[in-house]
């Protein structure tokens, strides 16, 4: 996958695929919809001398419905979520409670619905949720991970203390464990999940860094981001004129996010691409979607492997969850109980790690997207695999490909590119 701007601006097609969640024919190729991971099918096993100690995974949740944010003001199609919804309810420790999920309400009698916007008509549909879509793919993903770790290595625990699962403070990562879960281990019908509060998530990230935040916006400033605007602005003029996207709308001419949002959502669910209201022969054809598609990616390689910045942006964003990683493979070092861990967490969480991992050949994490820490033991040495899309990292760091890299000289990299992160996050002003 091509990094360069000008690709970007004048190649034909997609970065990948944008249209389906399984395609075997393909399998291991970039897939937004539904990302490459872990399977028996490419999984390669290691010799027995090798012996696997500790796992821990953290990946993007599966697909869903766009963001409010990215939905235009007045939708040409439906998408309504008849039957499904994020479930919203109390457990008690002494009785059990009713399952309750939410369906949206709209076309109400609330003067100021009128002000914000039809958005897609009449749906019952949570912008964001998961959908049964991309409920499905978590369940398929679970099942495949198990296929691999409890059938394959027969290493996953049954015992609940020796495994644990994380989210965020956003409710797609709990809907992508309800079904991953359901796919690991079918049997069991209740877990409880770790999240950290929202003021300091580590997994979102969502904690304050005013460093971050100015990093970010100078990536968003520089040259070449004010370039790859200027030479799509007729694309964005086009998007903007079949929509009837405000032009001033500071989120919509930005950046390509909501636009890629909006499309590769619909897309990936089997929905059209929007034609106007007005003129419905008036749409945003295939190649059109494909240049948004590739300017998108664009903009996450910018920020997080293009820019001289980037690395240490990617550091003040995910820095925290690297230094709870290494805690937790030290962990397993000493012989602490714990096995497997799996992060549930989103597109940015994963390109910072992988920014801080230098991956040689980035891309912008699609749905599902998932990397896996393995520890070995061999022979009086500990050891240290990492996949990414079911394959080994391979990056553009001295520790090359991550395939068995000795703990010791991981975590020597680690300690070199990470800083004080509460003296960076807190000192700058």
């Amino acid at each position: 996958m091509s990094s360069s701007l000008e690709h970007a601006l004048t190649a034909a097609g997609p970065p990948g695929t944008f249209t389906i969640s399984a395609d075997e024919e393909d399998y291991g190729r970039y897939n937004w919809a539904c990302m490459p991971h872990v399977r028996r099918e490419e999984y390669v096993r290691l010799p027995e001398e090798y012996e696997l100690r500790y796992v821990e995974v953290i990946q993007r949740h599966h697909k869903r419905t766009p963001y409010a944010s990215n939905t235009l003001y007045e939708e040409d199609i439906e998408w309504d979520c008849p039957k499904e919804g994020p479930f919203h309810h109390g457990k008690s420790q002494t009785r059990g409670t009713t399952s309750i999920y939410w369906q949206t309400q709209r076309n109400t009698n609330n003067p100021i619905e009128r002000t914000v916007g039809t958005g897609f008509r009449g749906s019952s549909c949570t912008f964001p949720t998961l959908t049964s879509q991309g409920i499905e793919d978590a369940r398929r993903h679970g099942e495949d991970f198990g296929g691999v770790y409890r059938d394959m290595l027969h290493f996953l625990p049954t015992d609940r203390s020796k495994y644990e699962w994380r989210v965020t403070n956003n409710v797609l990562t709990t809907q992508t464990l309800g079904g991953f879960a359901a796919g690991l281990y079918p049997t069991v019908s209740q877990y409880p999940a770790k999240v950290q509060p929202a003021s300091f998530d580590s997994l979102e990230p969502a904690y304050a860094c005013p460093l971050a935040d100015r990093l970010l916006a100078e990536i968003e400033s520089d040259a070449e981001w004010t370039a790859h605007l200027v030479q799509s602005q007729p694309l964005r003029d086009r998007f903007n004129s079949v929509t009837g996207t405000n032009p001033d709308a500071l989120g919509w001419k930005r950046s390509w996010d909501h636009p890629f949002d909006n499309l590769a959502s619909k897309q990936s669910h089997g929905l059209p691409l929007p034609c106007s209201l007005d003129d419905r022969a008036f749409c945003i054809d295939q190649t059109h979607a494909d240049r948004i598609y590739r300017l998108g990616n664009w903009e996450s390689l910018h920020r997080y492997r293009g820019s001289p910045q980037s690395l240490l942006l990617s550091v003040l964003k995910m820095g925290d969850w690297i230094t709870e990683l290494r805690h937790n493979l030290e962990a397993a070092v000493r012989g602490e109980p714990m096995l497997y861990r799996h992060n549930f967490a989103h597109d940015g969480s994963i390109a910072a790690l992988l920014g801080i991992l230098q991956i040689d050949r980035p891309e912008w994490p699609g749905m599902g997207a998932e990397a896996v820490f393995e520890l070995y033991w061999r022979k009086e040495e500990w050891f240290i695999r990492v996949l990414y899309s079911g394959q080994t990292l391979e990056t553009s760091t001295p520790l090359g490909t991550l395939n068995m890299v000795k703990l010791s000289v991981f975590i020597a990299y680690l300690d070199q590119v990470i800083p004080d992160l509460v003296e960076q996050c807190t000192s700058f002003h």
